[in-house]
Order: C-alpha cells, then structure tokens, then sequence
C-alpha cells in the first residue's frame, strides 16, 4: 500500500439516490449475515430446485471469504442486502452480492 492509500473505515455512510446507506463489515460467521445467506439458499432451492451441496463452483467460508459486508438503510437494523469478496484459486476474488431481501 501506498502513502496516499487510505483505507476504509466501517460503518461507511454512502449517500444514494435512495437516502442514506450505512455498511457494516462483519465476520462471515455473523448471525444476521447468516440468516441472509439461508434464505438466499432456500430461495435458491425452491426456485432452481437445486440442493445448496449441489452449487457449482468453491463453497464461501470463513476461509476463503476477505470481506463481507451488510447494508441498513439510515437509522434501522433491518439489513437491506449483503455481499462478499472471496479468494478463488490462481490469485483471483470474486465479488458477489448475493442477498437483497
């Protein structure tokens, strides 16, 4: 990193054409990051009738997941969305966005 890098400090604030938007980082075993990516899975599921042991591709963990994040409008604690970024093999990240409520 270089000196003019700054780094990103969490609760960010965004602004958007919406209102106000407050990012969290959390831990991938967070409990409500959890409950968002069960029902992305049984959504998933339902529609596509695809068991989650089924899903193509590196399954997420703890390991393999640099950042995940979630979003609250201004002022609640509902969370609106979550996303991650995750290594992949070859030096390679993936940035997924799976969950808006």
């Amino acid at each position: 990193m270089t000196e003019q890098q700054e780094l990103v400090t969490f609760p960010l604030l965004v602004s958007s054409s919406s209102g106000i938007v407050r990012i969290e980082q959390v831990s991938w075993d967070n409990p409500v990051g959890q409950m968002l990516r069960d029902e992305q899975v049984a959504e998933i599921s339902a529609r596509f009738g695809t068991p989650p042991e089924n899903a193509p591709g590196i399954p997420p963990s703890a390991e393999n997941i640099a950042l995940f994040l979630l979003a609250y409008p201004e002022n609640t604690d509902e969370p609106v969305a979550c996303g991650a970024i995750r290594h992949l093999d070859d030096g390679f990240m993936e940035a997924s966005f799976p969950h808006p409520p």
